[in-house]
């Protein structure tokens, strides 16, 4: 899988998670999942594109064995991220372990999808 499409993925998979869990967190109320992607929108870009380019760099990799274990590497990250829970960041107005909430689910399905995607091109 290109690297454009692993960074594409992540980015829309993020995206969707980030809305589907703010309009459960605010019952559906317009106003407060816009606020939500004012506040996170930069942030889970930012982490599908490192995503997508750490699992770029692990297509140079000979043994699909190591690729599959070190595409765990950042949904590892992510969920610690997420279970921290006093972590402030004076940059972010929101919560980081929202942050890592939303991303372990997109990031979580874009390496299953690229993992999948290995197993596909035997």
């Amino acid at each position: 899988m290109k690297a454009k499409y692993i960074i594409l993925l992540g980015l829309l998979l993020s995206l969707v998670t980030l809305f589907i869990i703010a309009a459960g967190e605010e019952n559906g109320d317009a106003n407060s999942i816009s606020m939500y992607f004012v506040v996170f929108l930069v942030p889970v870009i930012i982490v599908a594109l490192f995503n997508g380019i750490f699992i770029s760099s692990l297509n140079y990799q000979k043994n699909r064995n190591r690729k599959i274990i070190f595409s765990f590497i950042p949904l590892a990250l992510l969920i610690i991220l997420s279970q921290l829970k006093n972590i402030q960041l004076n940059f972010l107005d929101g919560s980081i372990s929202f942050v890592g909430l939303v991303g372990a689910i997109g990031i979580g399905l874009t390496n299953i999808i690229w993992i999948l995607s290995l197993f596909r091109n035997d």
